[in-house]
């Protein structure tokens, strides 16, 4: 509701500093909050929030660890199916490209 009120007041009266200061501490706090307001909010708002982020270049390293935990969901999917046809550890860190024990880990 806050960060509903906040982006209200910046579309009314175009306030600026606190929709920056509320976007710092949401993204700071927890990316998950972040997509979570995204989620609840309309395309205006989205747009607000994205346009802050270029800004800044927060959008770029938001994007840029989304696609490594997808990296790396998609590798850990693929290293329990290779462990699980009976591979080695060690075939398993060389196909997916991590370290050893990270695969190790998937084991345990």
């Amino acid at each position: 509701m806050d960060i509903q009120e906040v982006f209200e007041a910046y579309r009314k009266y175009g306030i600026l500093e606190k929709v920056n200061i509320y976007l710092n501490r949401v993204l700071g706090a927890n990316q998950s909050i972040l997509e979570e307001v995204l989620a609840m909010t309309d395309v205006a708002v989205r747009k607000i929030i994205f346009d802050h982020f270029e800004k800044d270049g927060t959008l770029d390293k938001f994007r840029n660890e989304e696609q490594e935990k997808g990296r790396e969901k998609k590798a850990r999917e693929t290293a329990l199916k290779m462990l699980r046809d009976g591979l080695s550890a060690l075939k398993v860190s060389e196909y997916v490209e991590m370290p050893i024990e990270w695969v190790q880990s998937l084991i345990q």
